[in-house]
């Protein structure tokens, strides 16, 4: 004897469709000729053709473009407004109960336009600019100078033989203000657009009231 299971449980399934187990709405569109849902006589003021059902439904609803285009179909947003305004400047009527999108939403004299939470904003990235040159005890207008976004600080170095000043700049994790010492370089850092341009006899007196 075969097994009458699968029967069954098709049974079940039409039975709680028919008991409410799921909602059905209109469904169809006018303006998209290749798809399924295709209907032309879709804006019947009292339609009565294409359904479809689902549990996952909240209600109806029937769309209208600008363009005087419309469609009907199930509705996902459980608390939606009545009549609103979508993004793209076409209304909406929702309803609740198996196909109440019959209608042109007569029913909107004023549709309220639906609000979204607003889009995260990116910020550009923050470009820096430090001067860069070697053997250059001070600066000036015609020192030549780099940016970019990948720059975390300008460097400023100090060959202690020579007193040569070396200026650039870093995409390293050394903060503002640190300073690394390698007896005879010392490079310091600072985060600020052309913070490297001190001159050198500033340097050696920083050098020299930190030795003392």
């Amino acid at each position: 004897m075969k097994s009458q299971l699968p029967i069954l449980l098709v049974a079940a399934s039409i039975i709680g469709t028919l008991a409410g187990g799921g909602t059905t709405c209109y469904s169809c569109q006018n303006y998209m000729v290749d798809s399924d849902d295709y209907d032309p006589g879709c804006a019947a003021p009292d339609y009565d053709g294409m359904t479809d059902t689902d549990d996952w439904y909240e209600g109806c609803y029937v769309g209208i473009n600008d363009d005087g285009t419309m469609g009907r179909w199930g509705d996902f947003i459980g608390e939606s407004a009545p009549c609103e305004y979508d993004l793209w400047g076409n209304y909406e009527c929702h309803c609740k109960g198996n196909l109440c999108n019959m209608g042109l939403c007569d029913e909107c004299s004023n549709p309220t336009p639906r609000t979204y939470p607003p889009e995260p904003t990116t910020q550009p990235p923050t470009v820096l600019r430090c001067y860069s040159c070697h053997d250059c005890p001070k600066v000036d207008e015609n020192t030549h100078i780099i940016n970019g976004s990948d720059y975390n600080t300008c460097s400023l170095t100090l060959i202690k033989s020579t007193g040569s000043i070396i200026r650039g700049a870093s995409s390293s994790d050394q903060e503002a203000g640190d300073c690394i010492d390698n007896g005879g370089v010392e490079t310091c850092y600072c985060a600020e657009d052309l913070c490297n341009g001190a001159p050198l006899k500033n340097i050696l007196s920083e050098m020299t009231d930190e030795q003392v």
